[in-house]
C-alpha cells in the first residue's frame, strides 16, 4: 500500500514539474512553437464557400489576412490562453472571419462573443497592419467601437442569428462560441421586414454604405433567398429533406438555412427538431450554458457610446462594427 502511494506521489510531482517547466518557457520559444502550430493548421481555418456568400468576398478576406499578421495575433492570443490548444483557437479564428464577412455586408453588426472580440482587439493593436488588412478587404476601415459594459440587445441578437444561419453552416463550435442561437427570439420581425420591403429599401436599411461588389452580391443573394423561402408555404427543406443522415456530433458542419423557415413556421417534425436543436445549441445548452456572448460595448451609427448592463448573456453585445466608415 505504501509503495502504491509513493508511486502516485511521484507521478503528481512529475506532472507538477512538467507544468511548471511549460509555463516558464521563454516567451520567444513559446511564440516559435505557436507559430509552427498555426502554420500547420492554417488551412483548417479557411472559410468554405456557401450558396449565399459570394466566393470573391471570401477570397478578398483570405488574401487581406497576411500570414505574418495572423501569426502575430495568434501568438498574442495564445499567450493569454496558454492552456488552449491551437485547434481550439482555430474555432475563434473561424468565427472572427465569419463576423468580418457579415460586417462587410450588413450595417452595424453587433458582437456577441467575448473571445472573438478579444481576438479582434489584438488585431487592432497594430494600427498599420489593421489598416492594411481593412483596405485590402473592403477598401476602407472596418471600424470597431469599444465601450465599457455589456449591452442587452435581444432584437440585434435575433437579427444576428438570422443572418448567421443563412450565411454559414453550423456545427458544435458555433453555439459553443456564440451562445445558443435564437435564445432571444426567432427573428420573425426581421424576416417580416424583408418580406414587406423592396430590395432598394432593404439596401438603404441594412446594406453597408458604399459596399464592395462582392458584398452587395452577397446581400442580394441573402435577400433573394429569404424572400423565396419566407414566401413559400411549403419551404424547400420540407420537400427535399436534404439534411437527413447529418450528425453534428461527428463534427461535420450542416447547412440549416432552409430548416430555419420550418422553425419559424412551426413545421418542424420530431426529426427536424432534433437536427435543428443540435445545430443551434439547444440540445446541450444545459451543459455549456449560453455564456459565450458576454462582452463590453456597442454603438450608434454616429459612434457615440451608450453604457448599460444586463446579466443575461446570449443577447448581450460586446461591440459593433461600422464597416461603412472610411478612415
Amino acid at each position: 500500500m505504501g509503495t502504491f502511494f509513493g508511486i502516485w506521489v511521484m507521478v503528481i510531482i512529475i506532472i507538477l514539474l512538467v507544468t511548471i517547466m511549460k509555463w516558464n518557457i521563454k516567451p520567444e520559444y513559446r511564440i516559435e512553437r505557436y507559430n509552427k502550430e498555426f502554420q500547420a493548421e492554417i488551412n483548417n481555418i479557411k472559410l468554405d464557400a456557401t450558396s449565399i456568400v459570394d466566393f470573391g468576398l471570401i477570397q478578398r478576406l483570405e488574401t487581406a489576412l497576411s500570414l505574418p499578421y495572423m501569426e502575430k495575433v495568434n501568438a498574442e492570443f495564445r499567450m493569454k490562453h496558454r492552456s488552449w490548444s491551437q485547434k481550439k483557437v482555430n474555432g475563434y479564428w473561424r468565427e472572427l472571419k465569419r463576423y468580418f464577412i457579415m460586417a462587410a455586408v450588413f450595417k452595424k453588426v453587433e458582437m456577441f462573443s467575448k473571445q472573438v472580440d478579444e481576438l479582434w482587439h489584438l488585431m487592432l493593436e497594430d494600427d498599420q497592419l489593421y489598416q492594411d488588412f481593412s483596405k485590402k478587404f473592403i477598401g476602407k476601415t472596418l471600424t470597431h467601437y469599444p465601450h465599457g459594459e455589456p449591452v442587452h440587445k435581444p432584437e440585434e441578437r435575433e437579427k444576428f442569428d438570422v443572418m448567421y444561419i443563412q450565411l454559414f453552416k453550423l456545427d458544435q463550435k458555433t453555439s459553443a462560441i456564440w451562445g445558443r442561437l435564437f435564445a432571444a427570439g426567432k427573428g420573425q420581425s426581421f424576416i417580416h421586414s424583408i418580406m414587406e420591403s423592396s430590395l432598394e429599401d432593404l439596401k438603404k436599411k441594412y446594406l453597408v454604405d458604399e459596399p464592395i461588389l462582392e458584398a452587395e452580391r452577397t446581400f442580394e443573394a441573402f435577400i433573394d433567398y429569404v424572400k423565396k423561402e419566407g414566401g413559400n408555404n411549403l419551404p424547400s427543406a420540407l420537400k427535399e429533406r436534404k439534411y437527413k443522415n447529418r450528425d453534428l456530433t461527428k463534427g461535420e458542419p450542416v447547412d440549416l438555412s432552409f430548416m430555419y423557415f420550418l422553425f419559424i413556421s412551426d413545421q418542424l417534425t420530431d426529426e427536424d427538431s432534433k437536427v435543428f436543436s443540435e445545430g443551434i445549441g439547444e440540445a446541450h445548452r444545459h451543459h455549456s450554458g449560453d455564456s459565450a456572448s458576454v462582452g463590453g460595448y456597442t454603438t450608434d451609427g454616429d459612434g457615440r457610446s451608450h453604457h448599460h448592463h444586463d446579466s443575461s448573456c446570449s443577447s448581450c453585445s460586446s461591440c459593433s462594427s461600422c464597416s461603412s466608415c472610411s478612415s
